[in-house]
């Protein structure tokens, strides 16, 4: 059901995060090693699209193609990470790689939601 994107999106997300937020995403990594010296520190962990984007595009960099490693440091940072996770959630797994089909597949409710999902996919 999820697609394979199976390329490095970190060319992609450096693009996006310069042209919307002016960040250089791959200085930031090389300057900061602790996320929480960019996150909290640097930029903010409230939950606005306007102030936690780039945040979220920081982990998203970061942490690309491994969708669960960006969620787990989303999660591990604090603040607002519900916002910012489901942001950042869908940007990883939509161009990542590895996928979260395994923690999908996890949930209670996951072959109601498969469902759903296909109903609104195929109308």
């Amino acid at each position: 059901m999820f697609r394979d994107v199976g390329q490095d999106t970190k060319p992609l997300i450096a693009k996006i995060a310069h042209s919307s937020a002016g960040l250089d995403l791959e200085k930031l990594c090389q300057k900061y090693v602790d996320d929480n010296e960019v996150i909290g520190t640097l930029y903010a962990k409230s939950c606005g699209i306007e102030n936690s984007w780039p945040s979220l595009l920081y982990l998203a960099y970061k942490y690309s193609p491994d969708s669960k490693a960006a969620l787990l440091a989303n999660t591990n940072v604090g603040g607002e990470n519900c916002h910012r996770g489901s942001v950042l959630g869908v940007i990883m797994g939509l161009g990542s790689a590895d996928g979260l089909e395994d923690w999908f597949s996890g949930l209670q409710q996951a072959s109601i939601i498969r469902q759903e999902i296909t109903r609104l996919i195929t109308q």
